[in-house]
């Protein structure tokens, strides 16, 4: 209690549930979080642009940049399981 916990004392024990046993799942793992954080941003720029607070310029420029990065961190995931 106090220290940012919201579940009433749990010791991070879902936390320790995703600990890589080795530099290769730690790679994977930290790929896989990437990837998915660049699926939320995507998402979100859709919204903007939808709503009309983001140009198509600006929204095909980061979808782009963001394609680009999202491409390298699943061809790397492929090639670390292989």
């Amino acid at each position: 209690p106090g220290d940012g916990d919201t579940d009433g004392g749990d010791d991070g024990g879902a936390d320790r549930l995703a600990l890589p046993s080795d530099v290769h799942s730690a790679q994977m793992l930290a790929l896989s979080a990437e990837s998915a954080a660049i699926d939320d941003c995507v998402y979100h720029l859709d919204r903007a642009l939808a709503r009309g607070g983001l140009t198509l310029d600006a929204y095909l420029k980061e979808v782009r940049r963001l394609g680009k990065r999202q491409f390298m961190a699943k061809a790397h995931l492929i090639k670390i399981g292989q």
